[in-house]
């Protein structure tokens, strides 16, 4: 009979994921909803088969080193994999599994949601049941520009969208001239900082990297129109939050929708809830619950699959959930 597995979870998870894993193994874990603090991890993580950890935790060497040839498996509650050294992962054949994607039709429609909440919000017309709210929303994007930045899929969902909602221009700031996607939505390639200068709404769409981990910082903001919102959809952390929740205190920007892609913690996130013009999506504490359960759950089960074949580990790659 298979002895069972040793599993270490770097933070709480819902009871489903957890269930899952219990099937194939031991589960030993952080029961926190923090990161668990870089000792912890260290002192826990010896001789386990498999770990789920958060798009905080940092896998490197040391790490691994620690787990030893037992770890077979990493899965993490992220869509990208950059907290992980990949390459040593592969070297060990640790197998890495990331959380499904977030399809692009997702995210484009929590973007143009938050944005129109945000536009309402400023107009004050909730309470007037005799006003035509779409009405209102049309006349709030005539005239103004949109920026994103980054112009991949999604990008071009939100584009397409606020087009047809009446925005005027498009504006975007990319490393490279996209001609293909620009001409979908009309939009015209500019400098990072014109596309800050002349946007009335900014959608951060790229994807965060270690060479753009705070793009939008102090200079940023104050480059920006005062009476500017910006949307962040961007995969992985480009915002120095702190130097947001200035500029949305001192009110150098109108306001500010973060996190659409559940990342993970967030600096600073009491001080900008604190706000009332910054929200956080999606807005329902017990649907962020749901997906994330349904996630963890599915990341799990693949964990699992894994560990119940240790002698057919397949080639090693990053694996979406």
């Amino acid at each position: 009979m298979k002895p069972r597995s040793r599993i270490y979870v770097t933070r709480q998870i819902p009871q489903g994921a957890f269930d899952v894993l219990l099937e194939d193994g031991n589960v030993s874990f952080w029961n926190s909803h923090e990161p668990v603090p870089r000792g912890e991890l260290l002192n826990n993580i010896q001789g386990v088969d498999a770990l789920l950890c958060m798009p905080t935790d940092k896998i490197d060497r040391d790490v691994l080193d620690r787990a030893g040839p037992s770890l077979k498996v990493i899965g993490t509650l992220s869509e990208l994999c950059d907290h992980i050294d990949v390459d040593e992962c592969k070297r060990r054949n640790i197998q890495i599994i990331t959380m499904p994607s977030i399809s692009t039709e997702i995210v484009a429609d929590l973007t143009v949601a938050a944005l129109e909440g945000q536009l309402m919000s400023n107009e004050d017309v909730n309470a007037n049941e005799s006003i035509n709210k779409n009405d209102v929303i049309q006349k709030m994007y005539n005239g103004k520009t949109l920026g994103l930045i980054g112009l991949g899929s999604t990008a071009v969902a939100i584009g397409k969208r606020l087009r047809g909602k009446g925005i005027s221009d498009i504006k975007y700031s990319d490393f490279t001239v996209k001609s293909a996607q620009e001409k979908e939505i009309g939009a015209n390639y500019e400098e990072f900082e014109k596309v800050l200068e002349e946007s009335d709404i900014i959608c951060i769409c790229c994807r965060g990297n270690n060479k753009n981990s705070e793009l939008f910082y102090k200079d940023a903001f104050q480059k920006m129109k005062k009476s500017a919102i910006l949307i962040d959809a961007a995969r992985g952390h480009v915002i120095n939050y702190y130097d947001l929740y200035e500029a949305l205190r001192e009110q150098h920007i109108s306001a500010a929708a973060v996190d659409l892609r559940e990342q993970g913690k967030i600096p600073y996130k009491d001080q900008l809830l604190g706000l009332n013009n910054c929200i956080f999506v999606p807005y329902q504490e017990s649907n962020r619950w749901d997906k994330r359960s349904k996630i963890s759950a599915i990341v799990s089960n693949k964990i699992v699959a894994i560990l119940q074949t240790p002698d057919c580990i397949p080639e090693n790659r990053p694996v979406s959930g």
